[in-house]
């Protein structure tokens, strides 16, 4: 059964500057998008861009690799990579702070993903290192991935449900649960082609692959509807809508 469009923006009548890697839903018309290639942050409303910030650099308002971004207490946060370091934001791209990433014992870090624990702060990974921070408390890991015969460049995405449980897709097509203090809780195989993405949507995880494909941990499967040559590049939640960023446009689906 395929997803319903409820709204759509098609990249091609907003500016021809705009190519995008990911996207943060902050409802159903105004969005956060981050350019990995132009190093760039941009905040949407509809079709009207309302800000861009960002280049190439390791100050406060440019970044030198971006690898990820979240949305938290009305705070983005983009993980800037080769800087070690997370970079807060308003909604409206005004800069709040940056705190820099010193992991004991694996320093430089090289976080390359970010999540939420609701209960506790911000979590990073390490692909480099196979291993998950708690930013609060950076003298142990939460997660050693390595412990579990999972590499970290075996990780292709990381998530976190309302109680701060952590779920990673893996390149052996499994999605692997641990709950937030830790604790392996189950491993599943993933029943569809070339997982990417992973989302906790309506009470449950929900895989998606590039090509507009889904399937739940409850094994329900569903399509997103794509035009030929379209590429699903980053999906977000807002509530029941999902949003999805493709190569071509973003989809607010239901």
């Amino acid at each position: 059964m395929p997803y319903v469009v409820q709204n759509e923006i098609d990249f091609q009548y907003i500016d021809e500057t705009v190519s995008p890697d990911q996207i943060i839903a902050l409802g159903k018309n105004e969005f956060i998008l981050l350019d990995k290639t132009k190093n760039e942050l941009i905040a949407m409303e509809g079709r009207q861009i309302k800000n861009r910030i960002g280049g190439f650099g390791m100050g406060a308002m440019s970044f030198y690799e971006p690898s990820d971004m979240v949305d938290h207490n009305l705070q983005v946060r983009v993980l800037d990579r080769y800087d070690n370091a997370i970079k807060r934001f308003d909604h409206q791209l005004n800069f709040l702070n940056v705190e820099q990433l010193s992991m004991t014992d694996h320093d430089p870090f090289y976080p390359d993903l970010i999540t939420i624990d609701p209960l506790r702060s911000d979590v990073v990974m390490s692909k480099e290192y196979g291993v998950v921070f708690d930013v609060t408390d950076n003298t142990l890991p939460i997660i050693d991935l390595n412990q579990f015969g999972i590499t970290g460049d075996c990780i292709i995405d990381m998530t976190s449900d309302f109680h701060g449980n952590l779920a990673f897709l893996t390149c052996q097509n499994e999605l692997v649960q641990f709950n937030r203090f830790g604790r392996l809780m189950k491993k599943v195989p993933v029943d569809i082609s070339g997982p990417k993405f992973i989302l906790y949507y309506i009470n449950e995880w929900i895989i998606f692959n590039e090509n507009g494909g889904s399937v739940t941990t409850s094994d329900s499967h569903r399509s997103i509807p794509l035009f030929e040559n379209e590429q699903i590049l980053s999906i977000d939640a807002h509530f029941q809508d999902l949003v999805v960023l493709t190569n071509k446009r973003i989809l607010v689906l239901q």
